[in-house]
């Protein structure tokens, strides 16, 4: 998705909020942690649970109130993910806070979204980690910058790998 909708957007096909994620052997347990519990069970039930039942429960169980509420989920889920990803990510993020929310719909269990959430992100981080994510590009997008920023000090903090010849030590 990213690849072909975000660049037909005018936005690059990569996030470059998670980028010092590279390599990033210290960082990545703590951000498997966090995309399983934090994204994958509270963002649901914040930007799908909650709003569904709520806001569900206050408009009548209609058709259009449901598409209103999915919509409106999916902007909550945009808006949550612009301040550490700029509006790329929140663009992204409107795109697959629409297909979560289609799957609580469809299935009427929250725990849908929930696992299909936690897999797309450790799918994501996991690809970013192993170098198999498309390389950042320059972006229009002002907020890359101070990604780049970021990105730079992370690095700079990371310890350097040891080289090895492959062959075992006599």
């Amino acid at each position: 998705m990213k690849a072909l909708v975000l660049p037909a957007l005018g936005f690059p096909p990569t996030n470059t909020a998670y980028a010092f994620l590279a390599g990033n052997s210290r960082a990545l347990p703590g951000m498997l942690l966090t995309v399983i519990v934090g994204a994958g069970i509270g963002e649901e039930i914040l930007c799908r649970g909650f709003p569904f039942e709520r806001l569900g429960t206050w408009l009548q169980a209609s058709r259009g109130s449901k598409l209103l509420v999915l919509v409106l989920s999916s902007i909550l889920f945009g808006l949550a993910h612009l301040g550490d990803q700029g509006i790329p990510g929140a663009v992204q993020a409107v795109m697959t806070g629409l297909r979560f929310g289609a799957l609580y719909l469809l299935s009427g269990d929250l725990a849908l979204p929930m696992v299909t959430h936690a897999a797309f992100d450790v799918t994501a981080v996991i690809l970013i980690y192993k170098g198999w994510s498309p390389r950042p590009t320059r972006s229009r997008d002002p907020t890359c910058e101070t990604q780049r920023s970021r990105v730079h000090f992370a690095r700079s903090r990371a310890r350097p790998r040891e080289k090895t010849s492959g062959l075992a030590p006599l």
